[in-house]
């Protein structure tokens, strides 16, 4: 996405700027928070749910999942190449912010690791990006 071309996205926007005293140019960072996914899901016994996000360095991704009933989540996330980013256990509720290190297609996991339980889990996940546009006079 190139800062300054219309999104038809649901988030947040906060700018600042920053001038050259050189020029009228100056150079406005814009902070999108998007909300890439927000619903209440039924899991079968045994099952994954998967998100394939391509991300960029400096990318905030937030995953908060909370267990309604049933079984408890359990979270993976990886880049492409296999290494894994976050492995946290069942829980009944995961929150976790990660820090994006470089461009990459990310792999978002959650499995429900219980064989004879299914459930229900109500699943937010948040996208905060900067954006910078030179603005000039």
């Amino acid at each position: 996405m190139v800062a300054g071309c219309a999104d038809e996205g649901n988030g947040e926007t906060t700018a600042t700027a920053s001038s050259d005293s050189d020029s009228d140019c100056r150079t406005v960072t814009e902070t999108r928070t998007d909300t890439l996914y927000d619903e209440i899901q039924s899991i079968n016994a045994g099952g994954t749910l998967t998100w394939n996000p391509d991300l960029e360095r400096g990318d905030q991704l937030t995953i908060d999942v909370t267990e309604i009933d049933g079984a408890r989540p359990a979270l993976e996330v990886e880049d492409s190449s296999g290494t894994m980013i976050a492995d946290i256990g069942p829980s009944s509720n995961i929150r976790r912010t990660l820090s994006i290190d470089a461009d990459d297609r990310y792999y978002i996991t959650l499995e429900n690791e219980a064989l004879m339980t299914s459930g229900q889990w109500d699943i937010v996940l948040t996208l905060e990006r900067e954006y910078e546009e030179e603005v000039c006079n």
